[in-house]
């Protein structure tokens, strides 16, 4: 999903392999798609916020290690996504939880 703003476009990525799944969507298979609205976007000078949805706690999967969405965040960037949104979605994220994976991504 792609929401105009006025700053640009904020693109929905789902992150976790059952939570797509359950949206016909494997990760790669989104991964494929943002690559082509990255494309688009960076041709068009558009700037894009991808956001990385589910990335402390999946209700299918429980905690999400960091790593998970280090190698996600790693192929989005080679994409050319330079702008993140990382969301809880499900609320379960704690303050530890967020601060430490802000700080590691923040480090790298």
């Amino acid at each position: 999903m792609i929401q105009e703003t006025g700053a640009g476009a904020v693109v929905w990525n789902r992150r976790y392999e059952l939570f797509i799944r359950e949206r016909d969507k494997t990760i790669e298979q989104s991964l494929i798609q943002m690559e082509k609205i990255l494309d688009v976007s960076n041709r068009s000078n558009i700037p894009v916020t991808v956001a990385i949805a589910i990335a402390f706690f999946c209700p299918y999967e429980g905690i999400i290690s960091n790593e998970k969405v280090f190698r996600v965040m790693g192929q989005l960037i080679n994409m050319g996504a330079t702008t993140f949104y990382i969301a809880t979605s499900s609320g379960m994220a704690d303050p530890t939880s967020v601060y430490t994976l802000l700080k590691k991504i923040k480090d790298k």
